[in-house]
C-alpha cells in the first residue's frame, strides 16, 4: 500500500458527522438498531441476557477493540477499527458489527476475520457466529475502483503470508466485479464452510513451524508431532500438562493445523472443557443431550479437549465424557488432552474417568530455560515486526521466567509503548517501563491466585469470602478490585474470571470492571489504594 492510498475516500461516511456511541453517522441519519428486526426468530436457550445494556455493550465492544490493537499494526487499527468498528447486536450464537462504509467492511471480512473471532474469544471467552453489517442504507456494491484497491491490498497480504486461513474457508485472492459474481462467491464460501471436515476454533497462526523447541519441551513437541502426523495409531491418547501460558494450547492448534493440510479428509472436533459443559446444559434443557453426543463422536476422527481439569465436580458433563471416550477409543480414533495438573491430580473426577486420562502418554511441558525464552522473544518479535536489542531480550529472559505468556505480554506491552510514542525502545527504559531488575535473583510471579490473596490482604478480608458468595458491601468492593487487577495484569477473559469466582457468565467482571475504573477515576483515595495494592504484587 502506497503512501498515496486515498483513505480518506472509503474511511469517513461524511464531513459532517456525529458520534453516537462511538460510531460515526451522518447529520440526520436514524439511530443504528441495537436489537434485529421483529421478523428474525431469536436463538433458543441464550446463554447472555437477551437485551444487553448500552453501557454493556460500549464496554465489551471496548475489550474487543483492544484485544484486536494487540494483533494489527497502529495504522491498520486507526483505518479500520479505531472510529469505524462498533458491536451493536449479540445474542447465544452470534455477534454483530457494524462498519462505517462498505469498502471497510470488505476489508475486515477479507483481511481480519481471523483476528475479530480471537478477539472475541478472547473477550467473552467462547466462540460466536460473526456478523458484519454496513451502518445505514450504505451497502451497495464497491466501484470499480474500490475493488481494485482491496484485491491489491489482498495480494500485498498474501505475497507477505500466504493465503490467510480461519476454520471456515480459505480467502480468495480475488475480488467480485459484479453483483452476481459477488453472490456465487458467497454461495461457494458457504458450500465450503458447511464441507470443512472440523468444528471449533482452530488458529491458523499455531503452527510446529512457529513454536520454540527448547529442553523445556522437546519431548511434548515430538509427542505432538507424532500424533500429527499418524493420529489415532502412534499415541491413541496424548495427554499434555503444566502450568498455563507454557504452550499447551499452542501445541493443540499446531496439531489441528498440521492434520488439516497432510489430511483434510479426517474430521477435527476441537473445544474446551468449559466449553463441552455450557454445551451440555444448553443440550439438556431442550432434551437434546443425545445430540449433543453425537456432535463429539459421529464421524470425529480427532477430538480435541483443552484444560480437562475443569472436569472436576461437573457430575453431568463427567457422565458425557466417559461415554464419548469409550466410543472414539474403541473406534482408533485420536483423543488429544491438556490441563494444568497430572490426572492423578485432579480433584473431584471419578475413577472410571482418572483411569481413562491416565491411560494416555502424559508428558509435562516445563517452565522455559534461558535459552528456549530468548529464542522465543527473538521468534515473537519477528512475528510483530518489532525490534529489540539483544540487551533488551536478554534482560526480559532473564527477568520474566513464569512462561511463555508472560514473555509475550512484556513485549506487547514494549510494543504498545513505542506504538504510542515513537520512543525507541533503550535497555533502561525497557527496564523502567517493565519494572524488571535482573539482578532480583526471583522476580515476583503474578498469578491469578497472588492476585487475589494480596487484594485479601490489604483489605484485611478472608480469601475465601473475596471468592465466596457474600454480598457485603466490603467483599464486594475487594472482589471488584481482584477482578479488575487480573484483567489489567494477566489479560483473562471476563468469562475466565467469572468462573475463577463462581460466577455464570461474564457480566459480572464486565461490570466489576467498569465500577473500579469510574472510582479509579473520580476517587483520588481509591486510586492511591489501588496503587498501594499493586505494589503489593
Amino acid at each position: 500500500m502506497t503512501q498515496k492510498f486515498p483513505f480518506d475516500q472509503f474511511l469517513k461516511w461524511d464531513e459532517e458527522k456525529e458520534p453516537t456511541q462511538g460510531l460515526p453517522i451522518a447529520k440526520n441519519a436514524p439511530a443504528p438498531a441495537v436489537t434485529r428486526p421483529a421478523t428474525q426468530t431469536a436463538p433458543q436457550g441464550p446463554i447472555i441476557p437477551s437485551e444487553i445494556a448500552s453501557e454493556d455493550m460500549r464496554m465489551m465492544g471496548h475489550e474487543i477493540k483492544e484485544s484486536i490493537r494487540v494483533y494489527v499494526n497502529p495504522a491498520q487499527y486507526s483505518a479500520y477499527f479505531s472510529d469505524t468498528f462498533t458491536i451493536t447486536d449479540l445474542n447465544a450464537n452470534a455477534i454483530e458489527f457494524t462498519v462505517t462504509t462498505n469498502f471497510i467492511k470488505k476489508v475486515i471480512e477479507s483481511q481480519y476475520l481471523t483476528v475479530v473471532r480471537k478477539a472475541v474469544v478472547e473477550t467473552l471467552g467462547r466462540d460466536y457466529q460473526i456478523e458484519f453489517k454496513t451502518f445505514g442504507a450504505r451497502t451497495t456494491s464497491l466501484s470499480s475502483n474500490d475493488e481494485n484497491i482491496l484485491k491489491g491490498m489482498r495480494q500485498e497480504e498474501n505475497r507477505k503470508n500466504g493465503t490467510a486461513r480461519d476454520n471456515t474457508f480459505v480467502l480468495s485472492d480475488l475480488v467480485p466485479n459484479s453483483q452476481d459474481k459477488q453472490h456465487e462467491l458467497a454461495s461457494q464460501r458457504m458450500e465450503q464452510r458447511d464441507a470443512r471436515p472440523a468444528h471449533g476454533l482452530i488458529d491458523s497462526h499455531k503452527k510446529f513451524t512457529n513454536f520454540v523447541v527448547g529442553s523445556s519441551n522437546n519431548l511434548a513437541n515430538a509427542s505432538a508431532l507424532a500424533v500429527a502426523r499418524e493420529p489415532g495409531h502412534i499415541y491413541p491418547s496424548l495427554y499434555l500438562y503444566g502450568n498455563s501460558g507454557l504452550g499447551k494450547t499452542h501445541l493443540i492448534h499446531a496439531i489441528a493445523n498440521h492434520i488439516l493440510e497432510h489430511r483434510p479428509h479426517l474430521k477435527i472436533c476441537i473445544t474446551s472443557c468449559n466449553n463441552m459443559m455450557v454445551e451440555l446444559v444448553e443440550a439438556t434443557r431442550e432434551n437434546k443431550a443425545f445430540d449433543f453426543r453425537k456432535r463429539y463422536t459421529q464421524g470425529v476422527d480427532v477430538l480435541i479437549i483443552d484444560d480437562i481439569h475443569e472436569l472436576a465436580g461437573k457430575t453431568g458433563t463427567q457422565e458425557q465424557f466417559f461415554h464419548i471416550f469409550n466410543d472414539l477409543s474403541n473406534r482408533k480414533k485420536q483423543l488429544i488432552f491438556t490441563s494444568d495438573k497430572t490426572p492423578r491430580e485432579i480433584a473431584g473426577i471419578e475413577e472410571r474417568i482418572r483411569t481413562r486420562l491416565g491411560s494416555a502418554l502424559a508428558v509435562e511441558i516445563q517452565q522455559p530455560d534461558l535459552e528456549t525464552r530468548i529464542a522465543i522473544l527473538k521468534t515473537k518479535a519477528q512475528e510483530k515486526d518489532f525490534y529489540l536489542g539483544d540487551e533488551i531480550v536478554n534482560l526480559i529472559a532473564k527477568c520474566v521466567k513464569s512462561s511463555v505468556r508472560d514473555l509475550e505480554s512484556s513485549l506487547v506491552q514494549l510494543k504498545g509503548y513505542y506504538d504510542l510514542t515513537h520512543v525507541d525502545i533503550d535497555l533502561q527504559l525497557a527496564r523502567e517501563y517493565l519494572k524488571l531488575d535482573e539482578h532480583i535473583e526471583n522476580q515476583k510471579l503474578v498469578t491469578v491466585d497472588s492476585i487475589t490473596k494480596a487484594v485479601a490482604q490489604y483489605f484485611k478480608i478472608p480469601l475465601g469470602d473475596i471468592r465466596g458468595k457474600s454480598k457485603t458491601k466490603e467483599i464486594v468492593l475487594a472482589r471488584q478490585v481482584a477482578m479488575y487487577l487480573i484483567h489489567q495484569h494477566l489479560r483473562k477473559t471476563l468469562l475466565e474470571i467469572a468462573l475463577f469466582f463462581g460466577k455464570k457468565d461474564h457480566t459480572t467482571p464486565m461490570y466489576s470492571l467498569e465500577v473500579v475504573k469510574k472510582r479509579i477515576k473520580n476517587d483520588p483515595h481509591f486510586a492511591q489504594q489501588m496503587l498501594e495494592i499493586e505494589n503489593l504484587l
